[in-house]
């Protein structure tokens, strides 16, 4: 090989060396930005966490043994849906970072009712039901849990918001069924709703081939039918009525009842409180008691501990404000009777907050702006009578804003005295149901459905055109909620039920035409609310006091990052401090709003303001 030979060739194998060592220097200095990437994003995230759930707290929980050495009753709140398998670290860590529901785990409340039953100091078992979800197995499950609980002989008492199969499969195992005066009452029992697509594709060029062994065997039968065979009938049927058999035979044995009569109870299905009252499906019709966990003897499952002391989260915890003021709570939304939803005005949420403000000695009167056209009956009575509760302890002013109809009014009936503005939309004192007919989407669509129950209200739980019966038990519900919403009114504005019908009816008004009528107290904003609270409240008028709000026992990393505000207050509920500049340098264009708040006080201290209000909020 001549000398130009090798030249030739070493001339790429060259090339080829520098770019390889290139491409090793690049790839280098790419993972070395995303490391250092990491670090300066997750370091100082994880940092900030740790002092919040690490610091020491500025003002630490008193516990209940510290209160109170006498028997005290355990609170057990089944408001979620029961889960399999216990939390992992991961969803542990992910439920504290952006919140969310835990989910009932059996074994963990099988654990610790175990202990409650033989501690001595646990004198009863208060059941919270609210929201409780769960397939036939686990309910039956968690009543074995409780029968258990129930042979050490101590009572057990069931407070429920809505009354469903699962609600009374558990009630019924207790001495004592409290029921809200506003509440869903709805016993089909067992139903297995089908939805049949087989002339819908078939309208659209679609043909499923199904091959199957085994004449039961059915799960895609409704891609190529448009109605149940003989053999889904048959085997439906069949798990159907071995369910309600276990159900009936469960709910007498704990009512105390003729297998016959709570047969009847299944089948007819729908009612209202006063005629659950009436059938003996439940006892009294009564609200849950305000329960101070921080203060009070009595203490929450989750909570519990066999040696009296307490941990964990407490429900309604909350730090105390050290200086006099006012209370302010926002109701903003619609109303509904569970969600996550920080847009919607739920009971949970209301009453925490609400319990903070009647046990907040520094509270000395309670604001309640409400910006909300209703929503559920049920969620709206029950947050009305938290409202009346906390007002007999200390004065409740309702400030309405651009809409306050419907549940929105109904909430702000249970207040001292209702501001409004002149163009605020109020009233809508009525009640509206809604219930599909789905039928006509067979015709058009081709898309069939059936429920496989013994319930007499198989139409509605199928989409059905209502029968004759149908609608009167639906009437007679919206009817029952009607004439408890009028009376809630009459007692409010000290008026005859004749004179509340002639206002109700659903019709709105508007603020101006609300004070003339006798609905609304005042026309005013905000401010003029403030005012008339410190009034009410024996506080100097010409006066600042500070405007105290609700914040929490804990937030998750997710809220406590969402602004410099919610983050001082996460790090001021837990006793930790960072330095000015590190939140400036994190937070740049957010600073301005210290600044503010530093204004607010200063002018406070002069004595410039009335009040002091959220900087969000302008006077």
């Amino acid at each position: 090989m001549s000398d130009r030979d090798h030249e030739t060739n070493a001339a790429p194998r060259q090339r080829n060396f520098i770019i390889r060592w290139i491409r090793r220097i690049l790839k280098w200095i790419r993972n070395f930005f995303a490391v250092i990437g990491f670090v300066y994003t997750a370091v100082p995230l994880i940092l900030i966490w740790a002092l919040l759930h690490f610091g020491d707290t500025t003002h630490p929980k008193k516990t209940a043994a510290a209160v109170s050495k006498e028997p005290y009753s355990l609170w057990l709140y089944l408001n979620t849906g029961i889960i399999e398998n216990e939390p992992q670290m991961g969803q542990e860590l992910f439920r504290e970072f952006f919140g969310g529901d835990d989910g009932i785990y059996l074994p963990t409340v099988r654990s610790l009712l175990k202990k409650a039953a033989s501690d001595g100091k646990v004198k009863d078992l208060q059941i919270v039901l609210n929201g409780l979800s769960g397939s036939p197995a686990d309910i039956e499950e968690l009543r074995t849990i409780l029968t258990e609980f129930k042979a050490a002989g101590k009572p057990m008492i069931s407070w429920v918001s809505h009354l469903d199969n699962a609600a009374l499969m558990v009630a019924s195992l207790t001495d004592k069924i409290n029921l809200n005066p506003v509440a869903d009452v709805s016993l089909p029992g067992p139903a297995f709703p089908m939805t049949y697509f087989g002339e819908a594709l078939k309208r659209l060029g679609v043909e499923m081939q199904v091959i199957k062994t085994g004449k039961f065997k059915s799960a895609f039968e409704s891609f190529v039918s448009n109605e149940p065979s003989a053999e889904s009938r048959e085997a439906l049927g069949s798990v159907e009525r071995s369910l309600r058999d276990q159900m009936v035979k469960a709910v007498a044995a704990g009512r105390k009842k003729q297998d016959s009569e709570v047969f009847l109870w299944f089948q007819e299905s729908f009612f209202t409180p006063a005629k659950a009252k009436e059938l003996g499906i439940v006892d009294e019709l009564a609200y849950v008691p305000y329960i101070d966990f921080e203060t009070s003897a009595d203490r929450e499952l989750d909570s519990y501990e066999p040696d009296g002391s307490i941990a964990g989260k407490l429900r309604g915890g909350y730090s105390l404000h050290p200086e006099d003021g006012l209370g302010l709570i926002e109701a903003v939304g619609e109303i509904v009777d569970g969600s996550n939803d920080t847009a919607k005005i739920t009971p949970d949420s209301m009453e925490v907050e609400l319990n903070w403000a009647a046990h907040d000695e520094n509270v000395k009167a309670v604001v309640i702006r409400i910006a909300s056209p209703g929503g559920s009956a049920a969620a709206s009575d029950y947050i009305w009578e938290r409202i009346r509760a906390v007002n007999e302890i200390k004065p409740v002013i309702i400030s309405m804003g651009s809409v306050a109809a419907s549940g929105g009014y109904y909430m702000a009936a249970g207040g001292q005295r209702i501001f409004a503005d002149a163009s605020t939309i109020t009233g809508s004192i009525g009640v509206i149901g809604m219930i599909p007919n789905l039928e006509g989407l067979r015709d058009k669509f081709g898309v069939s459905f059936f429920t496989i129950t013994q319930s007499n209200r198989a139409a509605v739980l199928a989409g059905r055109k209502m029968t004759a019966a149908d609608q009167s038990y639906v009437l007679s519900t919206i009817q029952d909620v009607y004439r408890t919403f009028k009376s809630r009114v009459a007692a409010s504005r000290k008026m005859s039920m004749e004179k509340v019908e002639e206002l109700a009816q659903g019709r709105i008004y508007t603020g101006q035409q609300a004070k003339e009528n006798g609905l609304v107290d005042e026309i005013g904003t905000l401010k003029d609310s403030i005012q008339y609270a410190k009034k009410v409240a024996g506080l100097d008028e010409s006066k600042a006091y500070p405007i105290h709000r609700y914040e929490g026992s804990e937030l998750s990393f997710s809220e406590c990052m969402t602004g410099l505000s919610q983050l001082r207050k996460c790090l001021r509920r837990h006793g930790a401090s960072i330095k000015s500049e590190t939140l400036k340098h994190y937070y740049g264009s957010e600073w301005k709003e210290l600044n503010q708040i530093k204004s607010l006080k200063a002018l406070a201290t002069k004595r410039q303001m009335l009040t002091i209000l959220p900087v969000e909020v302008k006077l």
